[in-house]
């Protein structure tokens, strides 16, 4: 995510915050033993923090960081201002998130989510024990998204590629049809592969994702900030 955030930085003004993860960075073994509450407090201090500093924040999050961005805006509200969503996985299955896609879409469908996710209790989320525990843990953030996106209310942009061999691009049919009106655009590229901030169209995705920024968070009394 550097090369992106560094982009909007020096060409368009933006102040930019990357957050090392729990576990991240560091070593297998301490990625191991982290979950994704620890990975959502990470990015919630980060939030915190440049919330301190700019008094208008939007979320940037490439892959799992694109369900941690959805798990900010639903959790708060009053911080984030638009998500910028790159490749995020919500299905592994093409079919799924096609699936996904057509029955979000059905009358009643969204009603129904809607209020069990207000209901949804995240201690009883599955545990697949079978998997390695940041597998497990990455699929229970998964399972929880596919329901609390629905109640992200602020502007997303989504962004995927075609030739994505890592995260099926169906998977962006599947968020705007979930996000419902709050999916302002949806961007498919067609010669990157899944590490979007540093494939070949890699520029594009800045600029892309910088004017929707501008559009989320511009002030007649001052710079953007992100």
């Amino acid at each position: 995510m550097r090369y992106l955030g560094e982009a909007l930085h020096q060409r368009c003004g933006f102040t930019v915050s990357g957050i090392l993860l729990s576990g991240h960075g560091v070593s297998p073994h301490e990625l191991e033993a982290s979950r994704w509450p620890d990975w959502l407090r990470s990015a919630e201090e980060g939030l915190d923090a440049l919330s301190r500093r700019c008094p208008h924040v939007a979320v940037v999050g490439f892959s799992m960081g694109g369900l941690l961005a959805l798990l900010l805006a639903q959790r708060h509200p009053d911080k984030v201002r638009g998500i910028a969503l790159l490749a995020t996985p919500l299905f592994a299955s093409p079919a799924k998130a096609r699936l996904a896609a057509m029955l979000w879409r059905l009358p009643g469908v969204r009603g129904h989510v809607v209020r069990r996710a207000r209901r949804l209790q995240e201690a009883r989320m599955p545990w697949k024990g079978h998997l390695s525990p940041v597998q497990a843990t990455f699929t229970q953030l998964k399972w929880l998204l596919r329901r609390k996106a629905a109640l992200v209310e602020c502007p997303a942009l989504v962004v995927h590629s075609k030739r994505d061999r890592s995260v099926p691009w169906q998977n962006a049919l599947a968020l705007c049809a979930i996000l419902g009106p709050s999916c302002k655009a949806t961007v498919l590229l067609s010669a990157s592969g899944h590490v979007l901030p540093l494939d070949t169209e890699r520029d594009f995705v800045a600029q892309t994702v910088a004017d929707f920024l501008a559009g989320v968070l511009f002030e007649k009394d001052g710079p953007s900030r992100v």
